[in-house]
């Protein structure tokens, strides 16, 4: 997998939803803290996250992850278009604007599912799977009271639901 790290902007050429201009750090700020469970966070793990992870950069027709591969990053949709394509053939558009956009894409591991963009400079977050599980942990054990813990995590869960459905 060779991709191509953004470091702080998004590419001069990006046909994005940005009017074609590079979006700036609180708008690349507002589509992570917009993805599921990222968006549970508070403002520190979310910080952590946003430090940690990586965006990566995809011409049309590149290959972004392969069907088989062992997943240790979520995979998030920032920018651009997307085919997940299983190995029985069924397979799934993805655009970055859509709903199913705000959770990680192919999350069963191993990936179940090869992901193709279907656009130049589509865009990739990269997060390890291991520090978003760190942060939902870190926050739960910082929640207090239990009637705060239930009704995080009943919303929680009740989108993973949603997010299975899709």
């Amino acid at each position: 997998m060779d991709k191509k790290p953004i470091n702080g902007t998004m590419p001069e050429a990006s046909q994005s939803s940005f009017n074609k201009e590079p979006p700036s750090l609180s708008e690349l700020r507002a589509f992570i803290h917009a993805k599921y469970p990222i968006r549970h966070l508070n403002s520190r793990h979310k910080k952590w996250i946003e430090d940690l992870s990586e965006r990566s950069a995809y011409d049309k027709s590149e290959v972004i992850f392969e069907s088989g591969e062992n997943a240790t990053q979520a995979a998030y949709l920032l920018e651009g278009s997307i085919s997940l394509k299983a190995d029985d053939g069924k397979y799934k558009l993805i655009h970055h604007a859509d709903d199913t956009a705000q959770y990680p894409l192919a999350r069963v591991n191993p990936r179940q599912y090869t992901a193709t963009a279907l656009q130049p400079n589509t865009v990739i977050l990269w997060v390890d799977r291991k520090l978003i599980k760190k942060c939902i942990n870190l926050q739960l054990k910082d929640i207090t009271t239990s009637a705060s813990t239930e009704n995080y995590l009943v919303e929680i869960v009740s989108e993973e639901a949603l997010a299975n459905q899709a």
